[in-house]
């Protein structure tokens, strides 16, 4: 499954959650974590971290 964040309106940023199985995304008690959320469009390795946060926290505040 193709996932996209969109950081500002000229980058978007292609991820995909690294959870097996992935059924387990979808149970209440599952905590996602950082490590979870792995980028497909190479950034520098300065910026990943960040990045990764964003696309955590912004998973998290929309969702219940």
């Amino acid at each position: 499954m193709k996932m996209f964040y969109k950081r500002n309106p000229k980058e978007i940023i292609e991820y995909r959650l690294n959870v097996k199985p992935y059924s387990d995304v979808y149970l209440k008690m599952f905590k996602l974590l950082k490590k979870h959320v792995l980028l497909v469009t190479k950034v520098p390795k300065e910026q990943s971290l960040e990045i990764r946060q964003e696309i955590l926290d912004d998973i998290k505040e929309n969702t219940l």
